[in-house]
This record gives C-alpha cells, sequence and structure tokens, in this order.
C-alpha cells in the first residue's frame, strides 16, 4: 500500500546506513500523502463532482485494475473514483462491455499503442466512440507506467501525473 512506502524508505535506510536521509524522505512523504487525503476529504465534503477512472492495465484482454489494488489508491489519491473498485481484487479482466456499461469520465491507459493515437486507437472499439472518456478527449498514454506502478519514493510523482489526467490537464 502506499502507507507501507515510507516504512519501507526506513527499512532501506538503515540498511544502507542513511538512517537520516531516509527518516527525512520519509517524514516528507508522509506530510505529503496527509496533505493528498485531507485535499480528498475536503472534495468529498463539499460534494465536488469526482471523475469515473477507468485503468486499462492492458488491452488483449482488457485488463484492469481493482479495489485492493496500488493504483486504486493512486487513482483517489489523485482525485479520482476507480470504476474497478466494484471488484474486490487486485486486478482482472473485463469485458468491453462492462467498460461501455460503466461509461468513464477519464480513461488511462499503462501501455503504449505507437502505431496510433490512443485515442483514436479506443474508438476503433464497437460502440466506445460513445464513452464520456472519449467524446470529452479525456484519454491518456502513461509513458514512464513505472512512476505510477512501483510503490516507491516516486509515487507522488505519480499521483501527480494522475492528478493531471483526472483534471484534464
Amino acid at each position: 500500500t502506499i502507507d507501507d512506502i515510507p516504512q519501507a524508505i526506513l527499512t532501506v535506510g538503515r540498511c544502507l546506513n542513511c538512517d537520516a536521509t531516509a527518516y527525512h524522505l520519509a517524514e516528507k512523504m508522509q506530510l505529503q500523502l496527509a496533505e493528498l487525503r485531507t485535499a480528498v476529504e475536503k472534495s468529498i465534503i463539499s460534494k465536488k463532482v469526482i471523475p469515473s477512472v477507468y485503468v486499462e492495465i492492458w488491452p488483449d484482454p482488457l485488463t484492469t485494475v481493482g479495489k485492493s489494488s496500488f493504483i486504486s489508491e493512486v487513482i483517489h489519491l489523485a482525485g479520482g473514483n476507480n470504476i474497478g473498485d466494484q471488484i474486490d481484487k487486485k486486478y482482472f479482466v473485463v469485458s468491453p462491455e462492462w467498460v461501455l456499461q460503466n461509461n468513464p469520465d477519464v480513461i488511462v491507459c499503462f501501455y503504449m499503442n505507437e502505431k496510433t493515437n490512443i485515442a483514436e486507437y479506443l474508438a476503433t472499439r464497437t460502440g466506445w466512440s460513445h464513452v464520456r472518456a472519449l467524446k470529452n478527449k479525456r484519454v491518456y498514454a502513461v509513458k514512464h507506467s513505472a512512476i505510477i506502478l512501483r510503490p516507491g519514493p516516486r509515487v507522488l510523482e505519480g499521483i501527480d501525473i494522475m492528478k493531471s489526467f483526472i483534471a484534464g490537464n
């Protein structure tokens, strides 16, 4: 989980005799995570509309992230609502119809399709041109997926990237 990262930093710091550096990094990360959680809570309390997010880890078969995944935590801290939270798994295969039924506001793909624009690629799927994310040009391909997919010190950078997708920047 995201909350495990600061403790892991402290453990690695101890092993490398870099206790002070690890402590400062872990403490900074904990403070920033607390700030993010407060901002998310304020958004929920103010009844701000929280965009629904579909994450596509792989296109064949369509694979997404569920409620118990690290990526779902990233989505929530970035201000989104993971449509995959309906399923209490880390990763699972979905049908194209499932995505259409959930009609996400934002689509984030963790693979690159070098032959074409990712939004154009998704729009070729039957019925997908009617999905809100495609109609509103809110489809994003993660170029450096390790920043978001790997739970480590760069997770805050990954949350910022996801936040920019969810905000539409």
